[in-house]
């Protein structure tokens, strides 16, 4: 027996099929190349936004129900503000090399003075003693910022500094106080000496935390306890009362005429000397009372917002 071999013979359906599957193959092949394609894009794209995050840190989103801004919507923009403020480069060139990364410093500053929370925040230099006594110029955000009190939106005085180690240190902050305030005692998160303390500075994270975050946080922590009050108007002092006239009993006139002399009473005088000094007694007394109904007042109020 000997095995015949047969070979195939081409036909037209044979000669479709085999273009069919080349085409199948070119199809296929072009698919996986764009999908290889898109593959490279993706990656280069997750590579440039992991390089962003190391070199400017993703903010978390916090919102505040008692502050009216929103910092998904301040972080937005100002994502699109990364042009440093000349004023805190102008800073920074001056302060030499006091910061480790003066870049990151230029842009939370700047990022800050030019955001909504952050309008009448004013860059500047001045001295900073920190706790282990270390004594040093760095860069200090001085203004207000607004809180919300009653439905009513004050401006509270503060110095934001930025020690040395930031962004490693959190920023340190101090309540300031304008004419005719006083610091509220026993305050949360305020100290004697004005220094804030705070669980976000407390919590400080170089990658997760920001200074407009922080600006936030405070608004809201004094909007729910301002941490200063206006002094009650003192009572003003008792008008001096007019000194009484000299009281006169009776006058005594002597004249020589005719060797004899007469003696005049002049007791009408007297009577109307006595009647104004009545008068003066019972309006000092008078405006004693009214004074002091006015400091009670004023003791009242003081006392009903302490309790609130």
């Amino acid at each position: 027996k000997t095995a015949t071999t047969t070979r195939p013979t081409k036909t037209a359906s044979t000669t479709t099929t085999l273009e069919q599957q080349t085409l199948l193959f070119g199809r296929r092949s072009m698919r996986d190349f764009c999908q290889q394609q898109q593959r490279q894009q993706r990656s280069k794209t997750q590579t440039q936004a992991s390089r962003n995050s190391t070199a400017s840190p993703p903010v978390a989103p916090t919102t505040h129900a008692s502050f009216p801004f929103h910092t998904d919507q301040l972080i937005k923009r100002n994502e699109t503000i990364m042009v440093s403020d000349p004023r805190v480069s102008s800073l920074l060139s001056r302060l030499g090399g006091l910061y480790r990364d003066p870049s990151r410093v230029d842009r939370d500053a700047s990022s800050l003075i030019k955001s909504a929370v952050g309008l009448h925040l004013v860059p500047g230099i001045a001295p900073l003693v920190e706790n282990n006594g270390n004594a040093s110029n760095c860069l200090v955000l001085q203004g207000t910022i607004s809180i919300v009190y009653l439905g009513q939106t004050y401006q509270q005085l503060v110095d934001i500094y930025l020690p040395p180690s930031y962004p490693r240190s959190p920023p340190v902050t101090y309540v300031r106080l304008a004419p005719g305030m006083y610091m509220k005692e026993n305050h949360k998160h305020v100290g004697g000496d004005g220094m804030v303390y705070m669980p976000y500075t407390h919590e400080w994270n170089a990658r997760t935390h920001s200074l407009i975050e922080m600006v936030v946080a405070m608004s809201s922590v004094f909007s729910a306890s301002p941490p200063v009050f206006s002094k009650p108007a003192e009572a003003p002092a008792p008008a001096a009362a007019d000194p009484p006239p000299p009281e006169y009993t009776s006058s005594i006139f002597q004249s020589t005429q005719n060797n004899g002399s007469s003696i005049i009473n002049n007791n009408t005088t007297s009577l109307e000397s006595e009647r104004y000094i009545q008068e003066q007694m019972q309006a000092i007394l008078a405006r004693e009372a009214e004074e002091a109904n006015r400091a009670a007042d004023i003791a009242r109020q003081a006392a009903r917002e302490d309790a609130e």
